[in-house]
């Protein structure tokens, strides 16, 4: 119902990914998996994926993606 709202945060999210890594600080197994450095970039793919998945979940795209997927269940 309100997932519309999501993704103005989820670009909020991916713009301010330096100050919200800043601020909580790196994760630990992010760093390890992805390189050093790779927090900002993890944070700005959350927020993308948090706009992008919300816009796909309010407009009814993921009810027919998830619809294909059923029938391999």
């Amino acid at each position: 119902m309100f997932a519309w709202l999501l993704v103005p945060v989820g670009v909020v999210i991916a713009v301010y990914a330096d100050k919200i890594t800043d601020t909580i600080g790196d994760f630990e197994w992010v760093e390890s998996w992805m390189g050093i450095g790779s927090t900002h970039t993890f944070i700005k793919l959350v927020g993308i994926a948090t706009s992008i998945l919300a816009f796909m979940y309010s407009v009814g795209g993921l009810d027919s993606v998830f619809s294909g997927l059923v029938k391999y269940f």
